[in-house]
């Protein structure tokens, strides 16, 4: 979600906002009728998911996220407790926001340099759609061969990346602002 939230940041407050960073985000998740039908089914099903599923759902993925050898798995019990305290009306209503975010008539329109990280292998974000992202903002790429939880299982190559990101946006000149 940091994503939508930094492109809206730099929309709202762009006396703020220098140049943007975007990691494993897309401008938009409903452009197909397969994503608005994917929404709509999980604001059907989510009620049910949240009380029965989800914590066995979270405690399997988390377990295979984290093999044994992974520098992680020791505070795997930690991670789960912190994912428990999520309020899931508010992740509901976070979902929801999501469903309904479209920066598509505006970002290119922001003004600001910016550099894309691009998770080659993300399976929630489509790397297609994080392609269409950075030739919309007109962004420099940053390819990244992980999937969307790459800053949490392959943290050296993530920070390298997002380092290099925010090095190029630094070094950017700065964009003329288009009249919004």
């Amino acid at each position: 979600m940091g994503g939508p939230i930094a492109m809206l940041l730099a929309r709202r407050h762009p006396d703020l906002v220098a140049g943007l960073v975007l990691q494993a985000t897309a401008m938009e998740w409903r452009a197909t009728r397969r994503e608005r039908t994917r929404w709509q089914v999980s604001r059907a099903l989510g009620p049910i998911t949240r009380r029965f599923v989800r914590p066995r759902l979270v405690r399997l993925v988390f377990a295979r996220r984290f093999p044994r050898r992974h520098a992680l798995r020791s505070h795997l019990g930690w991670m789960l407790a912190e994912w428990r305290r999520n309020d899931p009306w508010h992740m509901a209503q976070a979902a929801r926001a999501i469903s309904r975010f479209d920066a598509r008539p505006w970002l290119a329109s922001l003004g600001v340099p910016a550099v894309v990280v691009l998770t080659s292998r993300d399976q929630l974000v489509p790397p297609r759609k994080q392609r269409l992202l950075a030739e919309t903002s007109s962004a420099a790429v940053i390819p990244l061969d992980g999937d969307h939880f790459v800053n949490v299982l392959q943290p050296a190559e993530f920070s390298a990346a997002t380092s290099r990101a925010v090095r190029q946006v630094l070094a950017a000149p700065a964009v003329v602002q288009v009249a919004r």
